[in-house]
């Protein structure tokens, strides 16, 4: 069949692009020398008409222009009187008035009439207006020259040549005969001819002067530049020129075009007798039709059909064809007839025999005027190509289902290849690999080369939250897991078929349309219809499921049910093993970390005793400072006054920042009751103590952080334990500092922020660090839990914790891995336990016996001073037996002491053991502790205690106080 369309195609073809160019013959030189010998005579005869015209426009402008001459020769007639220009000849004087009246007259006309024409680089004279009075034979004389001057040849002077005449000099008159004929006949004449001279090129016009009585006196002539005339005749050369090359080119195209039309109709009528030939010797059927299908002429090979050529002639071509055919040949010959293209098209043909050709029907229509005149068409006869196409077709699918069946061989032998590669890798995977997500993956990996398109996950059951936690799967699997629950955990009552996988049971669900539960809804809404659930089973432990699903129905086949079985169970294993393995590391992490947290806590309380000691000496060595400025600044020198204020300020200083220090290592009483804290306080207090680690650290690793401060001032105070809140702040800022330096970036930035939410007043730390994935997050508060290594104990996140639930608050995280986490830390809004804050006012006290007991001497003597500066008698001791010693003789004498102000830290008898021996003796005397230790350090038995340093308004508000309770108790005991 390809054979005979191609065929087709070479011959329908040939019927289009029609016969090759004839070469000339010698009938064809004979008509080429004709259509010569016409052109040629027709090229002279408009060579004869252009040059008649061009001669007759040159005579009109040449007759305009003397027409033009004689005029303005006769206007200068007009201007000349007769008698005076007789007068002007006699004289033949230049400077006559009447010469020179005339000459002026003549050059005003000249100049008004003859402009001067110039060309470029060309200077053109002789452009007047004269006189001439006829003399002696062909010698005339001037009277008048009106010819302005000109530098004719550039130099730069006037020569004599290019002067005017003079009054009398002759003139050879014999060139010019239209002179002569003015003066004799009396009447205006000018040349005919261009003259040609020294002065250029130029053309005369004349006029007779005449006296009174009509005689002829002298001719006035007029010489204009005849340049712009040599141009404009050229110019009309060249356009005839011009046009007689159209003229001719036209002529030639012509004959051209009338030869290529008598050959182009040889051309056809020979074209015609050979389609006439190649239609009777065409191994093919070749019919012409009318339009209405009726058949004009046939090709013989119609005789191979059964039919005389003759005979068919007039019957129409649907007689000729089979009856399944007629349709299509009427549709044919109907587009051709409305001037549509047509394709090829498939009929059938009927022999005189009654047999059925098949073939394919090739045809194009002949128009004349737009309408459909003649249809040529051709038959080609496939009817043995088909039978041969048709068994070779048949071969073919043989071929391809024995193809098929090896394909499908091949495609079995490499996914039983492929699955036990699947399988060793899984064995390989839970040898080398301990983690259950890296087991589980792992396996996910193997099965996609064998289930491609396919959703793949394995979800691990979690009996306490009675939930699936997602482990692994590809990015299908992670879409429906994420559709049920953003968190990827989906709960039980989510998982329908349950029970049949916690008896171990596969679970195949050909078309999930049929299922109504939430996990199915889900599956649906990404796109899938069907799925497997293979349980994993350790025993009677359901460790959790592999899933598989596809988007088409019914897609899973058993083979792939029995090897996702097969891979389920070998992944079960894997996962208690990895799952036994995570135990013991944690067990062996815990261990470690408990180890480490010991040495830390050891470490931790001798840094505290280290602290402790220290503020012990600052306070005591603070006493005398905040004592010597506070009686400066009671100096009338104003100048000392605000040395002693100075002073007394940067003491302040130094004290705050020593109770701060003591706020940290202090252990927390379990009795401590929840006190008014202001939350802008303390972060201002952590950040200021931590500035080393978040500033001066990071710096020299080359990061700089920036510590950014958004506290809301409008915060009430809120009921807390003041240094827990410390602590646990301080643990956030190091977390912090260490996710900025760990991602390792040169710059970063801490906010903290304050504020009120729906009840609460938040504390928010974040940072620009690290970050946290979803696993980190969900560990960061178990304890010992860590990802520092070695610098982390696990302990910072859970003590904050700890904190948080001491405070009755909670705990917020927001992290994403690379761009920083968030810890928000909510306090409910509360009042703290009542604690007395009002002042009352001091008043004067009597004057006291009070004894003084300190083992610093500055303290000791700066006290006292101070006390007896108030009208008190004051006794001082270095220790706490020299104090029992002086309270006892001052007891049995009968001057018993008013107040014991004591210190706390003293060596051979400490305060609180002096405090215990005086409360044996003397239960009503008022004792107040001065200590550097703090008030954390409070003795039961004592009735005020004072940090130093000690201001001397607060020393004089605690013994009015005291003396005030005791007398209160007498005045309460005595009623």
């Amino acid at each position: 069949m390809g054979d005979g369309s191609a065929r087709a195609d070479e011959i329908h073809g040939d019927f289009k692009q029609g016969v090759p160019k004839m070469r000339i013959k010698g009938r064809s030189k004979v008509r080429v020398i004709k259509f010569a010998a016409l052109a040629v005579i027709a090229i002279f005869v408009a060579g004869i008409l252009v040059l008649a015209h061009l001669e007759t426009m040159r005579s009109l402008l040449r007759d305009e222009i003397r027409h033009r001459l004689m005029t303005i020769a006769t206007a200068a007639t007009m201007l000349i009187d007769p008698e005076e220009h007789e007068k002007i000849a006699q004289a033949k004087d230049p400077d006559n008035p009447l010469y020179q009246k005339a000459v002026a007259k003549l050059r005003a006309l000249a100049q008004q009439t003859l402009p001067e024409v110039r060309t470029k680089g060309l200077k053109l004279a002789r452009e007047a207006i004269y006189t001439l009075v006829p003399s002696t034979g062909t010698t005339w004389h001037f009277v008048l020259d009106t010819m302005l001057p000109c530098d004719r040849d550039g130099d730069g002077k006037l020569d004599d040549d290019e002067l005017p005449a003079q009054i009398g000099e002759p003139y050879d008159v014999s060139d010019f005969p239209e002179m002569r004929r003015c003066f004799l006949e009396g009447r205006p004449t000018a040349d005919t001819d261009l003259t040609v001279d020294k002065w250029g090129v130029w053309l005369s016009g004349y006029a007779p002067l005449k006296d009174k009585n009509g005689r002829v006196i002298a001719v006035v002539g007029v010489d204009m530049n005849a340049e712009t005339l040599v141009a404009i005749e050229g110019d009309l050369l060249k356009l005839a020129i011009v046009t007689f090359a159209i003229i001719v080119l036209t002529i030639l195209f012509l004959a051209l075009l009338l030869y290529r039309w008598q050959s182009t109709y040889e051309q056809l009528a020979r074209t015609e007798e050979l389609h006439r030939k190649l239609v009777e010797i065409s191994a093919d059927l070749v019919l012409s039709l009318d339009p209405d299908g009726n058949i004009k002429s046939v090709s013989p090979k119609v005789r191979s059909y059964g039919y005389e050529p003759e005979s068919l002639v007039g019957h129409s071509v649907t007689e000729f064809v089979a009856p399944e055919s007629k349709e299509q040949v009427s549709a044919l010959l109907t587009n051709l007839r409305r001037g549509e293209p047509v394709q090829p098209i498939q009929i059938s043909i009927v022999t005189s025999k009654g047999q059925v050709r098949h073939g394919e029907w090739r045809c194009f229509g002949v128009y004349e005027d737009g309408r459909l005149a003649e249809v040529w068409g051709v038959f080609y006869d496939l009817s043995q190509l088909l039978l041969l196409t048709k068994e070779l077709k048949r071969k073919a699918e043989e071929l391809s289902e024995l193809s098929q069946e090896q394909a499908r061989l091949l495609e079995d032998i490499r996914q039983q290849a492929e699955q036990i590669a699947v399988l060793d890798e899984l064995v390989l995977a839970a040898i080398q690999r301990r983690e259950i997500a890296s087991v589980a993956q792992s396996v996910i990996d193997g099965l996609k080369s064998l289930f491609p398109q396919t959703g793949l996950a394995v979800l691990r059951h979690d009996a306490f939250t009675k939930s699936f936690v997602f482990v692994a799967g590809n990015e299908e699997a992670l879409a429906v897991v994420q559709h049920l629950s953003p968190n990827r955990t989906v709960p039980e009552e989510a998982v329908q078929s349950l029970p049949r996988l916690q008896r171990g049971e596969i679970v195949k669900l050909d078309d999930l349309e049929a299922v109504n539960s939430e996990a199915s809804q889900a599956l649906l809404a990404e796109g899938f219809r069907s799925i497997v659930v293979c349980p994993l089973h350790i025993g009677d432990e359901f460790l959790g499921f592999l899933a598989a699903f596809r988007p088409q129905p019914h897609s899973f086949t058993d083979d792939e049910l029995a090897f996702l079985q097969r891979v389920a169970n070998h992944l079960a294993i894997a996962l208690h093993n990895a799952h036994l393995f995570e135990q013991l590391q944690r067990a062996y992490d815990e261990l470690q970390q408990a180890q480490a947290m010991l040495v830390q806590q050891e470490r931790l309380k001798a840094l505290g005793q280290m602290a402790s000691g220290i503020s012990h000496d600052i306070g005591n060595a603070l006493v005398p400072l905040l004592a010597y400025a506070e009686l400066l600044e009671e100096h009338p020198d104003p100048k000392v006054r605000e040395w002693g204020r100075q002073i007394g300020l940067a003491a302040e200083d130094i004290m705050h920042i020593v109770q701060r220090l003591r706020a940290f290592y202090r252990p927390r009483d379990p009795n401590e009751v929840l006190e008014p804290v202001d939350l802008n306080e303390i972060v201002r207090q952590v950040v200021d103590l931590t500035k080393p680690r978040w500033y001066d650290m990071p710096q020299r690793e080359g990061i700089t952080i920036d510590m950014s401060l958004e506290l809301d001032e409008s915060l009430p105070t809120i009921g807390g334990i003041a240094a827990e809140l410390r602590e646990a702040l301080t643990n956030l800022i190091f977390n912090a500092v260490d996710a900025i330096v760990a991602k390792g970036e040169t710059e970063g930035t801490i906010t903290i922020r304050t504020g009120r939410r729906d009840g609460f007043i938040f504390l928010e730390v974040t940072d620009t660090g690290i970050g946290m994935d979803e696993e980190t997050k969900r560990r960061c508060m178990e304890p010992f839990f860590t990802t520092k290594g070695e610098k982390g104990s696990g302990l910072g996140l859970m003590m904050v914790y700890g904190t948080m639930q001491r405070h009755e608050g909670q705990i917020e995280i927001e992290s994403e891995l690379g761009k920083g986490t968030t810890f928000r830390l909510l306090f409910p809004l509360r009042e703290a336990e009542a604690k007395e804050s009002e002042e009352e006012e001091t008043k004067e006290l009597p004057p006291l016996r009070i004894l003084l007991v300190d083992d610093d001497l500055r303290v000791r003597k700066i006290l006292g001073e101070l006390i007896k500066s108030w009208g008190h008698n004051v006794v001082v001791a270095e220790d706490g037996f020299s104090a029992l010693d002086a309270f006892l003789v001052a007891s049995h004498s009968g001057q018993p002491f008013d107040v014991v102000i004591t210190d706390l830290g003293m060596p051979r008898m400490n305060g609180a053991e002096l405090v215990r021996r005086i409360r044996e003796i003397d239960r009503q005397v008022p004792i107040i502790i001065v200590t550097a230790w703090g008030k954390e350090h409070f003795v039961p038995e004592a009735d005020a205690i004072l940090s130093k340093p000690v201001h001397s308004q607060d020393l004089k508000s605690a013994l009015w106080k005291v003396v005030r309770q005791r007398k209160v108790s007498e005045t309460v005991k005595g009623s």
